[in-house]
């Protein structure tokens, strides 16, 4: 069998000039990012305007999400203005997946169950789509069985490998300390999200941990917005403490 040749990273822009100066030139492609922070720290607002940046680069892409059904994906990315994500879903440019079991109770057979149906699912589409999203693992990786994870975790990095982007997002302490750091020194890109109270107002702030592929040198922390109006809005620092 030949052997893969990683494909050195490239930004892919993500349509907001400020943003793309602040990450180092863009998102990285290929890469594999990890977006870790609590609820309401806009990670899956971040995991939307990354698809919105691979679709516009004209990749295909697989969102999964263990939270929130299909439609509920569309329409969260509708209120927040990305409106690409309906549009690329409706001309099979994008899939969307639900794993959200409502009322079910998990434990380690549930959890390594599915999980092991997610690795499956991606060797079946993996030549369908470029990048791979996944909204949250908090669950899977709090149920599922280690080897199960390592497992997923070696199919990430062979995604990677194969010139895809997987992006993982992460609630805070929603696994153990151990898997949380493998998973931030596996990943080329990781953001910890958070929250910062500026004049009465409060923000999201992305604190950019590492970033591996970045053109520029990154900003360590992004202070942004989301508002209904406009959308994702990066507030320059000097404004949010105004």
């Amino acid at each position: 069998m030949a052997r893969e040749i990683a494909i050195p990273p490239k930004p892919i822009s993500t349509n907001i000039e400020e943003l793309d100066i602040k990450l180092g030139g863009g998102i990285p492609f290929p890469s594999f990012i990890l977006i870790e922070g609590d609820h309401g720290s806009g990670k899956t607002s971040l995991s939307f305007l990354i698809a919105d940046a691979l679709l516009r680069a004209g990749h295909r892409v697989l969102y999964i999400s263990t939270e929130s059904s299909t439609k509920e994906v569309i329409n969260k990315a509708t209120r927040i203005r990305i409106d690409s994500i309906r549009k690329a879903f409706m001309r099979g440019m994008m899939m969307i997946y639900s794993v959200h079991l409502a009322g079910s109770k998990w434990d380690e057979i549930v959890g390594t169950r599915a999980l092991k149906i997610l690795i499956n699912y991606f060797s079946s589409m993996e030549d369908r789509y470029d990048s791979f999203i996944l909204d949250s693992a908090s669950i899977l990786f709090s149920y599922a069985s280690r080897d199960i994870i390592n497992d997923f975790l070696t199919r990430v990095r062979n995604e990677v490998n194969r010139s895809k982007c997987v992006v993982i997002t992460l609630h805070t302490k929603s696994i153990d300390e151990q898997l949380a750091i493998r998973l931030r020194a596996t990943s080329d890109v990781y953001l910890l999200m958070g929250l910062a109270e500026y004049g009465g107002k409060v923000y999201k702030v992305m604190n950019v941990k590492k970033i591996h592929g970045a053109e520029t040198r990154a900003e360590s922390s992004i202070v942004f917005d989301i508002d209904p109006n406009i959308g994702f809005r990066v507030v320059p620092l000097s404004l949010a403490i105004a």
